[in-house]
């Protein structure tokens, strides 16, 4: 597993110095990861809109600023881009009626230059309910490197359900992907995937031959990834018990098996197995059997 713990990792390209400066953060989407990555996180209230050129410019009131390099002051000006540009960075892309006047937002922002109260967004803002997912990152050593565990090898009969589960810890959430044999699994009508904050399913249903193989879950953040790996054996089913494959040991529960059966134990799988006498059958050799072959003759 890599882990790059560097407190601010992109500070490097998010401060800012003009505005022709690269946009490294328009491709994230999600709010724990904007915020470890951005310069300048604050949540506030939109109080004007006004369209400069190429750019839009949002006014905004701090209510709290959860992280920057200096004090910020109480009202800031944050550009966005009306046209996105894929060699400059002139605020992240603004689409009309996306901010609300009045409505308080989440800002990524970095700053233009040596201005205190002018910055340039340098990702697209949250929803004010996303504050608690902020503060949550952004906490003394709170942001860690993915970790998985609890993915093990296992063998599944054909045509029944197989589930490998992973159980992922780190902060931001990391986002999770499913390898089988190196390529990459995708969702169809037979394999679910399905992810939460804590734990990613791979669920195939019908499992055939072709379904064992070497699966691979990895978990990613921008602190690093963690990889875990799985065999999965496909087996068929057969009418001779596969418990004759298995090592034979002293059976521990005397008087298992009946009329004159030999008890055999198979530790492995923990289950009781009986040889029985001629003339008996039946799990514990309770059943007396009558053997074809007279019936055959009688009937002749």
């Amino acid at each position: 597993m890599h882990c790059s713990c560097s407190p601010f990792p992109w500070w490097s390209l998010l401060l800012l110095a003009t505005a022709a400066a690269t946009c490294p953060l328009l491709g994230v989407t999600d709010a724990p990861t904007k915020a470890y990555l951005a310069p300048i996180v604050f949540h506030g209230r939109l109080v004007a809109l006004a369209r400069r050129g190429p750019a839009q410019q949002a006014t905004f009131l701090v209510d709290k600023v959860f992280k920057s390099p200096q004090p910020l002051a109480k009202s800031v000006v944050v550009e966005f881009a009306y046209r996105k540009n894929s060699s400059k960075c002139r605020g992240a892309p603004y689409t009309e009626g996306e901010l609300q006047l009045a409505s308080r937002y989440v800002v990524f922002a970095a700053r233009r230059r040596q201005h205190r109260s002018k910055m340039i967004a340098v990702a697209q803002p949250e929803p004010y309910s996303k504050r608690k997912a902020v503060s949550r990152v952004l906490c003394a050593n709170c942001a860690k490197a993915p970790s998985i565990r609890g993915l093990n090898d296992v063998k599944v009969d054909i045509f029944s359900k197989l589930k490998l589960k992973c159980r992922i810890s780190g902060n931001p959430p990391p986002k999770v992907v499913w390898f089988k044999n190196g390529l990459k699994l995708k969702a169809d009508g037979r394999i679910k995937l399905r992810s939460k904050r804590r734990y990613s399913h791979l669920i195939i249903n019908r499992v055939s031959l072709d379904d064992a193989g070497h699966y691979k879950c990895i978990a990613k953040n921008v602190l690093g990834n963690a990889t875990a790996f799985a065999n999965v054996i496909a087996a068929t089913t057969t009418t001779e018990s596969p418990f004759w494959q298995l090592r034979k040991d002293p059976c521990p529960r005397r008087n298992f098996c009946l009329n004159g059966g030999v008890c055999i134990y198979f530790a492995v799988v923990k289950e009781y197995a009986c040889e029985c006498a001629d003339g008996y059958g039946g799990q514990r050799c309770e059943t007396k059997v009558i053997s074809t072959l007279s019936i055959d003759f009688q009937g002749e």
